[in-house]
């Protein structure tokens, strides 16, 4: 995961408290040669994506994938064409 995704996904730290990245002085997950300053813990909390989209066309070809795939029954497809029963 790119950093600036895992700063996004990881909003609590290991004692379930709100976590900026941030111990001491506006500085968000700092670190230098010798240690990690700031110590956050590095699991992200939440998932983030992206949809590879150009325009709102391509948004709602995505979107009407998406929940034709969450609402059927596709999984003999899948085994099929990707697993090669």
């Amino acid at each position: 995961m790119i950093l600036r995704n895992l700063y996004n996904a990881d909003i609590y730290n290991s004692s379930g408290q709100f976590d900026t990245w941030d111990k001491n002085n506006n500085i968000f997950g700092e670190y230098n040669s010798n240690c990690n300053i700031d110590k956050p813990e590095l699991y992200p909390d939440v998932s983030i994506g992206r949809i590879p989209v150009s325009n709102i066309t391509e948004l709602n070809n995505y979107i009407q994938k998406v929940l034709y795939y969450e609402n059927n029954n596709i999984e003999s497809w899948f085994k099929k064409h990707y697993l090669l029963e």
